[in-house]
């Protein structure tokens, strides 16, 4: 029930190949310096990918209209569960975990002034837990949350606190505690304490550096919280069916290819439409940057280009850098 899928040597050199990173790091042993290596290469290499769930395979190859909400396939919780595969092949022990997130209406909400700020989604997204031999704590690692998650992997460890990849993106920090709710909410009748993960939100064009305290500026937004519990592989084939097939799923709404841009302290290339681009009768997605040591917090997009929603157009695009998606 709980079978710790790894991958073997073959596919994982193939798959470190993939995040450009040699095959022999294969002979390293597992350590926290592997760890962040491995989770920053997947971050700039591998892009959070929806469009599995708008196009089948074999239509990759035809030119037709791009259309949303199709529910066709594809996983978009699988990021980390394949990541955790790869981890286990250097001797890493992971524990693949589902998480709450923060609705998106909350985000850039203070949770400290505004309610929206605790407005908690359902169970759509995992995280991984990992350690390993001889190594001092667990870790929390999250290669899937796409923008405004970490690319750092967190002690497991109440109030820790990690960096962004710049000063004004971040620091991170992390709870034991209850699920946090408005004052005013109603409140469950029974709470198990769990972690919350939290990202630290500062006005654009400050810096906030670590140690986080009460007279650093911003406050914590959360984004996710979870219990420590394994979930099994049939458990996570039912968050991927709501994910991906109900008529409520989060991420059938949108097209979005989004990945890190190496060298850039954290800025972001993306790829995004919507139903509501759809509804205004736009027919291109909007390729823009945003985010990065060059942003100093600010979000609002640069280098904008927009690409056609039709399968021909978006395939070729796609197979260009920084995508460089390969088609069968």
């Amino acid at each position: 029930m709980f079978n710790q899928v790894t991958l073997s040597p073959d596919v994982a050199a193939a798959y470190l190949l993939r995040i450009a990173l040699p095959p022999a790091l294969l002979d390293d042993p597992p350590s926290l310096e592997l760890l962040s290596k491995l989770t920053l290469a997947h971050y700039e290499e591998v892009p959070k990918d929806t469009s599995p769930l708008h196009v089948k395979p074999e239509e990759w190859s035809k030119k037709q209209r791009i259309v949303l909400g199709s529910n066709f396939a594809g996983m978009p919780i699988g990021e980390n569960p394949t990541f955790a595969s790869l981890l286990r092949a250097f001797g890493f022990r992971c524990s693949e975990m589902a998480v709450n997130s923060i609705l998106l209406e909350a985000r850039g909400q203070d949770p400290r002034t505004s309610e929206l700020g605790w407005q908690w989604g359902a169970l759509t997204h995992t995280v991984i837990i990992v350690d390993f031999p001889g190594g001092e704590e667990r870790y929390l690692v999250d290669v899937g949350y796409g923008g405004g998650g970490s690319a750092i992997p967190c002690p497991l460890r109440h109030g820790a606190q990690i960096p962004g990849l710049n000063p004004y993106e971040g620091p991170f920090t992390i709870r034991h505690e209850p699920l946090p709710l408005s004052p005013t909410a109603p409140q469950p009748v029974d709470a198990i304490p769990g972690w919350t993960f939290y990202r630290r939100q500062a006005p654009p064009g400050v810096a906030v550096s670590l140690p986080v305290t009460d007279s650093s500026q911003g406050y914590w937004m959360p984004l996710y919280h979870f219990q420590l519990h394994s979930i099994s592989p049939r458990g996570m084939e039912q968050l991927h069916h709501y994910s991906a097939f109900h008529e409520k799923a989060a991420f059938t709404g949108f097209f979005l290819v989004t990945k890190l841009v190496p060298g850039t302290g954290g800025a972001r290339r993306s790829i995004m439409y919507s139903k509501k681009d759809a509804e205004a009768g736009r027919t291109a997605a909007k390729v823009h940057t945003t985010g990065g040591l060059e942003a100093k917090g600010r979000t609002e997009g640069r280098d904008v280009e927009y690409v056609e929603m039709e399968t021909g157009v978006m395939k070729e695009y796609l197979q260009r850098p920084p995508w460089n998606f390969m088609f069968s």
